[in-house]
């Protein structure tokens, strides 16, 4: 639009300079008086020009486009006011003159008039230039310093987060680097396989000493039957001693009737707890037999669950390795304390009603073998056999799995 309005000021401009000059050689006076006109409308696309420009300027604030309206603004205004000083220049000196008359000026005297009027025009011009282009400077510096404040501040903020997000970063590697060194050492550290190992070693060392145990206790119940026979015999003896002193007290008053009634009841009462003796005994070293068989098959199963960890121990590790054995060891433990619980409070509830002070040391014979810290002395006596084996085929079945796992991975690494 810019150029546009340049060309039509120059093309109307020079048109109506060149036409008086043309009709003043041929003679021809036909457009003369009306070049005016022309300089009128440069004058006028000259204004209409200028002020598109200061639109644009007043659309986009940035200091190249702010230089480059005002520039083009100017350069519209003075080819303007020239195209117009020179059409009008033109119209006076070629246009048709009437005869003159001795009281008018000379034409010398009218060129030096127009001279003195152009060079007044061109000062004006030339201030009003200087001025505009001394404002335009200043708002040219102005814009520039605010820019160069503006984008000092960008950086110094741009550096502040850089410094700042180096910092994190930094902070983030020697995190990452001391986290990967740390889960480095714990898979190259085989010594919670060591010791998982030892731990089987010595539970297998307690089984045997239980077992060693379980015999000493079968020797005592032994001689604890011993004992009983001989406190039969003594107790035959004293029933003897008392029909004895039954004759002699049915000799006696009535008194001494009454008192033998209750001494044979006394002496029935304790045949029948002879009776029940006996068959406790006998019902007890039929438990320790079973007990003794459980044991050695229970040994069996973690000699099994000893190779397993030995096979797995063989194998490559992964990450899952340790926790899975710690997992492992602690459900067993876990079981192992419920059975013992529920044995011990199984022997407390089932108490007979009259016991002898044989069958008090016998229980709490027991609850001693119970309460110690062997594994196999923790197993319940009526259903060791079902639960160790559910429990210790769960693990093994946990542990073939993990070996699986453990070979394909190693298959996956060497392809």
């Amino acid at each position: 639009m810019d150029t546009l309005l340049m060309a039509l000021i120059i093309i109307t401009g020079t048109v109506c300079t060149l036409t008086p000059i043309y009709e003043f050689k041929t003679k021809n006076y036909k457009w003369t008086y009306n070049v005016l006109y022309g300089a009128t409308l440069v004058m006028i696309l000259a204004v209409f020009g200028a002020l598109y420009e200061l639109n644009k300027i007043l659309l986009d604030l940035s200091p190249f486009s702010l230089i480059e309206g005002i520039l083009s603004a100017f350069k519209m205004v003075m080819f303007g006011i020239v195209f117009n000083m020179l059409i009008k220049f033109v119209h006076k000196i070629f246009k048709p003159r009437k005869k003159r008359e001795h009281n008018k000026k000379k034409d010398v005297d009218i060129v030096a008039e127009t001279i003195l009027s152009l060079e007044k025009t061109l000062v004006n011009i030339h201030q009003c230039s200087t001025q505009s282009i001394e404002q335009l400077s200043t708002k040219v510096l102005n814009c520039f310093n605010s820019k160069f404040s503006s984008l000092e501040v960008a950086t110094k903020s741009l550096e502040e987060t850089t410094n700042h997000n180096l910092e994190a970063i930094n902070d983030n590697v020697v995190s990452t680097k001391s986290e990967l060194l740390s889960k480095f050492q714990m898979l190259n550290n085989n010594h919670v396989i060591s010791q998982s190992i030892e731990i089987l070693t010595t539970s297998i060392n307690s089984i045997e000493k239980t077992i060693k145990s379980m015999k000493e206790s079968q020797i005592e119940l032994l001689q604890s039957n011993k004992n009983l026979e001989q406190n039969q015999v003594e107790l035959l003896q004293s029933s003897k001693n008392l029909e004895q002193s039954q004759v002699e007290l049915l000799r006696s008053s009535e008194s001494m009737e009454q008192n033998q009634t209750e001494l044979l009841h006394i002496n029935t009462n304790m045949e029948q707890s002879q009776v029940e003796l006996v068959q406790n005994s006998k019902n007890l070293t039929q438990i320790i037999d079973i007990v003794l068989e459980d044991i050695n098959v229970s040994q069996k199963l973690i000699h099994s669950y000893l190779s397993k960890m030995v096979e797995l121990n063989n194998t490559s590790q992964n990450t899952n390795y340790t926790e899975t054995i710690n997992t492992l060891f602690e459900k067993y433990d876990a079981t192992l304390k419920e059975l013992v619980e529920n044995y011990t409070n199984k022997l407390k509830q089932e108490t007979i009603p009259h016991k002898t002070s044989l069958q008090e040391n016998l229980l709490n014979s027991l609850l001693k073998m119970l309460n110690s810290n062997n594994i196999s002395n923790c197993l319940n006596i009526n259903s060791i056999y079902d639960i160790n084996k559910f429990i210790l085929e769960q693990y093994t079945q946990e542990l073939n799995e993990l070996i699986v796992h453990n070979q394909e991975n190693n298959e996956i690494i060497k392809n």
